[in-house]
């Protein structure tokens, strides 16, 4: 979270790639959202589980990104990610579908 504040994006963090749901879909109401997941299967697997809440009328919109290198948001950045290389992933991930099945 800090990674992505230092580059000037509006940024909230989750206490762990499941945590605090309620409080994001909160905050993201009606707004186009972004998950930064953590490279990882429980980051990526979180990611995927938010996204689809925020997908089914939350958010206006949602796209899940995930580092271009390292683990995590802090790990790319430290390795020389700008947030023009950041911006440029949000626009080439595609929008969140929510699935047919209905919320979980």
């Amino acid at each position: 979270t800090a990674a992505m504040l230092d580059l000037n994006f509006e940024a909230i963090g989750r206490p762990s790639c499941r945590g605090s749901e309620e409080l994001v879909c909160q905050i993201a109401r009606k707004r186009e959202a972004v998950i930064m997941a953590d490279f990882d299967g429980p980051g990526l697997a979180g990611a995927a589980a938010l996204a689809e809440r925020l997908a089914w009328g939350v958010a206006r919109s949602v796209r899940v990104i995930a580092p271009g290198q390292g683990k995590d948001a802090r790990a790319w950045v430290q390795s020389g990610a700008t947030k023009n290389l950041i911006l440029y992933q949000i626009r080439q991930a595609p929008y969140v579908v929510p699935n047919t099945a209905g919320p979980r």
